[in-house]
């Protein structure tokens, strides 16, 4: 499984590709909106933090399939190479996606079931991001129906991912690990959820306090002077 990070925050991405093997950013209007800055500058500004060879899913805004393949197009051309046109499920949605697969990836977003999974997956996309917390919270067991939709994937032959999305809780990811979600994609906070352990922590404190009780403050450094 592969990790995302879900925000627009430019300093949040900084930080957390500084530290966790990051393979790209995904984003949405609310996310986009949050950061109150221009558009082409946010947009342009989080490519250059990660790079050419990260990922960076934009979602597309226009109401018809047309204003869509529109949106994308002129969004490739600025962002270049590893651009995922990002948009969401319905008919102009699966509509745009079948022309776009054909020039760049497609995620389909706003996944509430197999079946739109399915189909998004028959129209062209190279990922579908269900919803898992959203779905958990009205008790639609949305781990479950990510890992079904990637099992379903899987034993079609279709070439699209899972980009498990929405997820409040460590559980969460590791169920969806453990069920064959291809990638999931994170707030920041999430990061250090998953890197963190109480156990870990007591064991480098214990590290610590035994190196500390021989050679005081001195690192390995120092002591190879």
């Amino acid at each position: 499984m592969r990790y995302m990070i879900d925000t627009a925050n430019i300093e949040e991405i900084k930080d957390i590709i500084e530290f966790f093997p990051i393979e790209g950013v995904t984003t949405n209007p609310t996310l986009v909106s949050k950061e109150k800055m221009d558009f082409k500058t946010l947009v342009t500004g989080i490519r250059d933090v990660i790079g050419p060879d990260r990922v960076f899913f934009v979602q597309l805004r226009g109401d018809t399939a047309e204003e869509m393949i529109e949106e994308a197009r002129a969004l490739k051309k600025l962002i270049g190479d590893n651009y995922v046109a990002k948009i969401p499920m319905g008919r102009a949605g699966l509509k745009a996606v079948m022309t776009l697969s054909k020039e760049m990836p497609c995620c389909v977003t706003a996944i509430c079931s197999r079946q739109q999974a399915m189909l998004a997956a028959r129209a062209g996309a190279s990922f579908v991001a269900p919803y898992v917390n959203r779905l958990d919270n009205i008790g639609a067991g949305g781990v479950e129906i990510a890992c079904d939709i990637a099992g379903m994937l899987d034993h079609y032959g279709l070439p699209c991912e899972v980009v498990g999305a929405s997820f409040k809780n460590v559980d969460q990811v590791q169920e969806c690990a453990m069920g064959g979600c291809h990638v999931v994609t994170l707030k920041a906070e999430m990061f250090d959820m998953l890197a963190g352990h109480p156990l870990t922590d007591s064991g480098i404190a214990g590290f610590d306090k035994d190196w500390k009780a021989f050679y005081g403050e001195n690192k390995i450094l120092d002591l190879l002077k």
